[in-house]
């Protein structure tokens, strides 16, 4: 018999992912990867990496015009809300240094002033609509009941410019079982 269960060896932490299970349903985490930007005792946060949509930012920047950009789905907190990731680092202002070089970014005015349709294309920006959230001992619970997997971060690529189906392909790097996974479809009845 081959074991399919999930086996966190890593503890969720600032700059790793979170990988839901392949039968979680949900609208947010249904094979979702979540880049975790905080995580201590009393909550943590992240944003949804894989679920693209395309909104309309030509009000923030003139570089923009009419044509709608691609964000993500950063998960079901705060979802009237822009956010942001970067690797331009220094060169805007009030920026968090998460891990690998990327930055959670704070300050809107500088993102507006120097953002270009190129640098989300380039990957050195990437815009969210919500973030996805846990309270003191929710994601724990969650991991132990195996909704989630925890893996590493290699490169800020994977997480900034990554173009194929990241679920996939964080599934893949973590083995043999986990790539077997990604091949099951999303409801077993359906099989």
């Amino acid at each position: 018999m081959i074991d399919l269960s999930f086996e966190n060896k890593l503890t969720p932490q600032k700059g790793r992912v979170l990988i839901s299970d392949p039968f979680k349903s949900s609208e947010y985490f249904e094979r979702s990867v979540v880049y975790l930007c905080e995580h201590d005792d009393k909550s943590s946060f992240g944003f949804v990496l894989n679920k693209p949509i395309l909104v309309g930012i030509e009000g923030l920047s003139e570089a923009f015009h009419q044509e709608p950009v691609k964000a993500f789905k950063g998960g079901p907190c705060e979802e009237d809300s822009l956010f942001f990731l970067h690797t331009i680092g220094d060169k805007m202002k009030e920026s968090q240094l998460i891990s690998n070089e990327i930055y959670l970014g704070t300050n809107f005015n500088d993102l507006y002033e120097i953002m270009t349709p190129d640098l989300l294309e380039e990957g050195a920006i990437k815009l969210f609509i919500g973030y996805s959230g846990w309270s003191e001992g929710q994601l724990e619970a969650e991991i132990e009941r195996n909704a989630w997997v925890v893996a590493e971060v290699d490169d800020n690529a994977e997480i900034m410019l990554h173009k194929e189906d990241l679920w996939t392909y964080f599934m893949t790097k973590l083995g043999k079982k986990y790539h077997l996974m990604t091949k099951f479809p999303l409801n077993p009845n359906y099989n």
